[in-house]
């Protein structure tokens, strides 16, 4: 990882990039919730977007997916759907895990 870092600095001629609002618009809200609840959304869009790639974009910047603001949100249903799934999947490997090392 540092040497791919290392390279990509040097190619870059020693700067990070630099990104803008149209780039990335949840970085740049200024409140704390939605910056959360937007990146929490968009791993379960992208988990989504491995099982079933319909709706592929080339680029998914300028508020292609709209920001998630409130709690009350809908699409925070598919955050917590996501986080069950992994933390059942993450229970599933432990139980198994635990019945291996007891045969």
């Amino acid at each position: 990882v540092v040497i791919i870092m290392s390279v990509r600095l040097w190619l870059m001629g020693g700067s990070m990039p630099l990104f803008s609002e149209q780039d990335n618009p949840a970085s740049f809200s200024p409140h704390l919730l939605t910056r959360f609840l937007t990146y929490s959304y968009l791993l379960s869009f992208n988990a989504w977007l491995l099982l079933a790639p319909i709706v592929l974009c080339y680029d998914w910047q300028v508020g292609s997916i709209p920001l998630v603001e409130s709690l009350g949100d809908v699409r925070n249903m598919a955050t917590m759907l996501l986080a069950v799934v992994m933390i059942a999947l993450c229970l599933h490997c432990l139980f198994s895990l635990l019945v291996r090392a007891r045969m």
